[in-house]
């Protein structure tokens, strides 16, 4: 009878030496068990042999970079900060690993959404790399990869993309067209130019990506399931539907097959196929699979993550869609109630969840309790967001439309020239949103003039 032996895992993490414990389970991507291994370890480094030894420096990353794997930001841009300030002062502002210092923590404040930050450090970085490891070096191409990211981010799409470009272009010509980091740079300028609405060159790229993809990785391997992902997106949006259904439907087979129905991936593809056929007017099958993913999600993520809260009204606009208003008022409903018991009854995303509650109860006939609710989302969006942001803008439209409805013409037509007024102010007066209030409000005044 054979002994019975511990995995690797199991003999690393009985060990007495918690950093070989912690790097067992990052090892096994297990970031949430390793992080109180690496604390322990760096607590005890500082402690033998002072916060600005060299190891403790190591030991300070190693820890800011799993707390930022999980998310937990605020504890990881401190150390990060400690990191680039010892780095710093022992080594100097061009050394490479300060370099590298200044990198972690402009990917941090990325990730945290201090993008002015974020690009004020990545520029300093790649001015930096440039001068000690040259334009095209591989750490220098990877800031400015980092950098056309947060340009991006930010919506200043143009510097975006030309800064893929010249990414990409770099590294095809030092690393060839199928490297691993060739093929992220024509996905991010892909995505960079679907962003933009040139959907024939992103559509170009990506369909470069899969082939290539396929080429080295295989067909089921994650990176071409990714690929293929984000070429039907493109498709979808080119409004390409037959195609972007053909390889929504691989996809969600080939993630079924090789990762799992409970796999994260694979929920995300049942999403993406669901929302495909809604956009193609085949709502049964959307429904059926809105329903499912929506109650893994539930199940695998609880009711209140965004994850969840996205799909739930989905759901909820494909039973409007397919005129089911009583399933899509109680779905609504249902998403409004876990909306606000995650971000609160005043996050813009609550807001959104109560304005498409009101447009379901506006298509169900029930015109009185979506002026209520629409009057209450005016009132909360003027407060927050302000009178001229966009969001606020539309539900005053959609308000002054439901006043129209119910014979309340002059109070519509006041909701008109508010918006008017706010839309030439800020969006322009040739804008298409601009344009489209210029007529409700034509129409309106025409209905008073009449009578009718």
């Amino acid at each position: 009878m054979g002994l019975f032996r511990k995995s690797p895992l199991e003999r690393a993490t009985a060990s007495q030496d918690p950093f070989e414990a912690a790097e067992a389970y990052l090892r096994a991507g297990r970031l949430d068990e390793a992080v109180p291994f690496l604390e322990r370890t760096l607590a005890y480094h500082v402690q033998v042999l002072g916060p600005a030894h060299p190891n403790v420096s190591v030991l300070r990353t190693y820890l800011a970079q799993a707390y930022r794997e999980i998310g937990r930001l605020d504890d990881a841009i401190p150390l990060f900060e400690a990191a680039l300030e010892e780095t710093q002062r022992t080594l100097g502002g061009r050394h490479l690993n300060t370099v590298a210092s200044r990198g972690n923590l402009a990917n941090a404040y990325q990730d945290a959404g201090d993008l002015t930050r974020a690009i004020q450090l990545y520029e300093r970085a790649i001015a930096d790399a440039t001068a000690v490891l040259g334009a095209s070096h591989a750490e220098t191409l990877t800031l400015r990869s980092n950098l056309a990211t947060a340009y991006q981010e930010t919506g200043d799409l143009t510097r975006a993309i030309s800064m893929n470009e010249q990414v990409l272009a770099d590294r095809t010509r030092m690393l060839g067209t199928r490297h691993a980091q060739t093929l992220e740079s024509r996905n991010n300028l892909a995505s960079a130019y679907q962003e933009a609405d040139r959907l024939d060159d992103a559509i170009r790229l990506f369909e470069a990506n899969l082939a290539d993809t396929i080429h080295v990785q295989g067909t089921n391997h994650p990176d071409t399931m990714s690929c293929r992902n984000n070429l039907a997106g493109a498709y979808q949006e080119a409004d390409r539907l037959d195609d972007a259904i053909r390889l929504f439907e691989a996809n969600l087979a080939d993630t079924e097959r090789t990762l799992g129905a409970d796999h994260p991936f694979t929920i995300t593809s049942r999403a993406n196929l669901a929302d495909a056929y809604q956009d193609a007017g085949e709502f049964t099958r959307a429904i059926s699979l809105y329903e499912r993913t929506l109650a893994d999600r539930k199940r695998v993520l609880g009711t209140t993550h965004d994850k969840t809260l996205i799909v739930g009204n989905n759901l909820a606009s494909a039973y409007l869609d397919a005129g089911r208003y009583e399933d899509a008022i109680r779905s609504f409903t249902e998403n409004l109630a876990d909306t606000e018991r995650a971000l609160g009854a005043s996050h813009p995303d609550t807001l959104t969840s109560r304005s498409n509650l009101g447009g379901a109860y506006l298509e169900a006939g029930n015109l009185a309790q979506a002026m209520q609710i629409w009057e209450r989302t005016l009132t909360d969006r003027q407060r927050i967001l302000g009178s001229d942001d966009i969001d606020t803008m539309h539900t005053r439209n959609n308000l002054a439309g439901a006043y129209q409805e119910a014979g309340r013409v002059d109070q519509a037509i006041a909701l008109y020239q508010d918006n008017l007024a706010s839309a030439e102010r800020t969006l322009g007066a040739d804008h298409q949103f601009t344009a489209a209030t210029r007529d409700y409000l034509a129409e309106a005044t025409s209905k008073r003039a009449s009578g009718t």
